[in-house]
């Protein structure tokens, strides 16, 4: 296997890998935590999932692909509903489905045009690939927040030596249909125009919103 083919399949597999794991963490929410914002600069778990369905689409199937761009961005960030949890993890799956056909068969030298970036393939690829594993870390983190549960994603690392006393059993603890309260702590971050906002539960954990406008 070239390098080439390693990159294509290795991007292709964590696509795959990161849209499984949102829709794991999506299995564990109700709707109304799917869509719950907690400020009007904030983005719901929805929202984050509209918005990586139009990401691939763009960067992948337009970009790498070739098909016709129909993204319209504004509307992944405005929406506050009328879709529930499992259709937003099937059209995003669907999404990712077609993205790594496109990345398998993908000139990686080829120049593509998007958004106002002129890149080889191989970045596009490369941006999406870490875009995408950006925001699923964002929806693993806000769903921990919401039920204060071992999302076991890691668990294989675990030692088969260790004496079941030291183990941290996946998913092991009951999930809380409970709301972050509304106390909101606002922290700078090094990159111009973007914040940390960070949402205190009732049970001090907390669930992280942080809006990047650049390339995504």
């Amino acid at each position: 296997m070239t390098v080439d083919d390693s990159f294509r399949d290795y991007a292709s597999r964590k696509l795959v890998q990161s849209c499984e794991r949102i829709g794991s963490c999506f299995e564990l929410l109700t709707d109304e935590q799917v869509w719950f914002r907690s400020g009007d600069a904030s983005n719901t778990l929805g929202n984050l999932a509209l918005h990586l369905t139009g990401n691939v689409r763009q960067w992948i199937l337009h970009g790498v692909g070739g098909a016709t761009d129909t993204r319209i961005r504004d509307t992944e960030f405005a929406a506050s509903g009328g879709m529930g949890r499992t259709q937003l993890v099937e059209r995003l799956k669907a999404t990712v489905e077609e993205a790594t056909a496109v990345i398998r068969a993908a000139d990686l030298t080829a120049i593509v045009r998007v958004q106002n970036y002129e890149q080889p393939a191989v970045e596009a690829i490369f941006h999406v690939v870490e875009h995408f594993s950006y925001h699923t870390g964002q929806i693993a983190f806000a769903t921990k927040a919401f039920t204060d549960r071992d999302l076991g994603f890691y668990g294989f690392l675990q030692s088969r030596h260790k004496p079941e006393s030291e183990r941290t059993p996946e998913l092991s603890r009951p999930a809380k249909a409970t709301t972050p309260t509304s106390r909101w702590i606002t922290q700078p971050h090094p990159m111009p125009g973007c914040v940390f906002r960070s949402a205190w539960t009732r049970n001090g954990s907390a669930a992280v919103v942080h809006r990047r406008r650049d390339r995504d």
